[in-house]
């Protein structure tokens, strides 16, 4: 039988993690009588320590540790779980790497501008909401601004109250504009109009934001690349949301939201 200190030099595992694997009830050595109450370490418990650190190794909390050297647990039951550790794990090893490959892009996109990058892209769930809106084909992106005085028309005071409103771009070929405007509100609408309340699902998108009306077309390039060279792919109608600034003085503010998958 070893003392603590005789342990932990043998193991190389410090005396202060030894009594924390004690106190929660992982490695409890024995304690004779007459001692102290000083802990006295065998080979079993070498081995039971060899195993804690294995199942670590695998990724294992200190939590799943207490379900994983149960007395009731069977070779069959830890091999699932550690099949369903090796799968998390997976996943965020998958996470990590597609993170560090936006991080990547984003040092790329700002080698490449002549000025420091203007542009805020991260990736997003946006989450669902109540929208009214209306769809049409535009000849050009100009046009959707009747859409809106639709929906203004259609549930007044909307366009007035501070609201969000933005634009789904289903289609723009030339010409074709086929453009979804809407409000995001709860307001109700009168019957014999086009203007309908949906429910605008949740999607993962590439979210930018960018202040004025002049910079759009960098930034929908900026963040094109973005997504490019981060591996993403682009799953749906791209939108813009639409928020009003209360400050006259003050720029509008657009985000532009690209549904992805990674």
């Amino acid at each position: 039988m070893h003392t603590i200190g005789e342990f932990a030099r043998l193991t190389q595992v410090p005396e202060k993690t030894l009594r924390y694997y004690d106190a929660l009830g992982l490695l409890c050595p024995r304690r004779a009588p007459g001692t102290a109450g000083y802990r006295s370490y065998g080979a079993g418990d070498l081995e039971r320590l060899n195993r804690i650190l294995a199942l670590k190794d695998a990724g294992f909390s200190l939590a799943e540790l207490r379900t994983a050297l149960g007395d009731a647990m069977t070779t069959a039951d830890l091999a699932e779980l550690a099949g369903a550790k090796r799968a998390a794990l997976a996943d965020l090893a998958e996470s990590a790497q597609l993170r560090a490959r936006r991080a990547a892009a984003r040092l790329e996109l700002l080698a490449r501008l002549d000025g420091p990058l203007s542009f805020s892209m991260t990736i997003r769930e946006t989450g669902a909401c109540r929208i009214l809106s209306v769809r049409d084909t535009l000849a050009t992106h100009g046009e959707c601004e009747r859409l809106f005085e639709e929906i203004a028309h259609a549930a007044p005071g909307v366009r007035h109250s501070g609201d969000l409103c933005g634009a789904i771009w289903h289609a723009c070929a030339p010409g074709r504009i086929d453009c979804e405007a809407f409000a995001i509100a709860t307001a109700e609408v009168s019957r014999n109009s086009r203007v309908r309340a949906r429910q605008l699902r949740a999607t993962r998108s590439a979210v930018l934001t960018y202040r004025g009306e002049t910079d759009y077309l960098g930034a929908y390039a900026a963040l094109r690349a973005w997504i490019a060279a981060s591996g993403c792919r682009v799953v749906g109608a791209k939108s813009e949301v639409f928020v009003t600034p209360r400050d006259a003085a003050e720029e509008s503010l657009t985000e532009i939201r690209i549904p992805v998958a990674a």
